[in-house]
């Protein structure tokens, strides 16, 4: 089998302090990466960049979290009165428990990935 030539010419460099050196050295040894230089480049050319608001997304759970308790509160107003919604109510009930928890997870996703 012929050895390809390597065509990768380019080099690039940064800085970094005592910190965020340890950090990228423990990342580095959890990486399947055969060097550091591949496992900057797979960082580089595959990782992603995540920006995010924590205020936006407690502000959204604050009113996810509302709009559940207002809901069970009409829920059980109209159960009193009127049984022929119970099964829409159970479903809708059922739709707001997993959008709560949907969202829960995104920011424990978003947690994880904080240094």
């Amino acid at each position: 089998m012929k050895k390809m030539k390597d065509t990768r010419e380019k080099m690039y460099r940064f800085r970094a302090n005592e910190e965020e050196s340890e950090l990228i050295e423990k990342k580095y040894m959890l990486s399947s990466c055969q060097s550091m230089s591949d496992f900057f480049r797979q960082m580089i050319l595959y990782g992603m960049v995540v920006k995010y608001d924590e205020k936006q997304l407690d502000r959204m759970s604050d009113l996810i979290e509302k709009i559940s308790l207002n809901f069970n509160q009409i829920a059980v107003r109209i159960n009193s009165t009127n049984r022929s919604y119970a099964e829409d109510i159970a479903q809708m009930k059922q739709e707001m428990k997993e959008i709560w928890q949907l969202q829960k997870s995104i920011q424990l996703q978003l947690q994880k990935l904080k240094p």
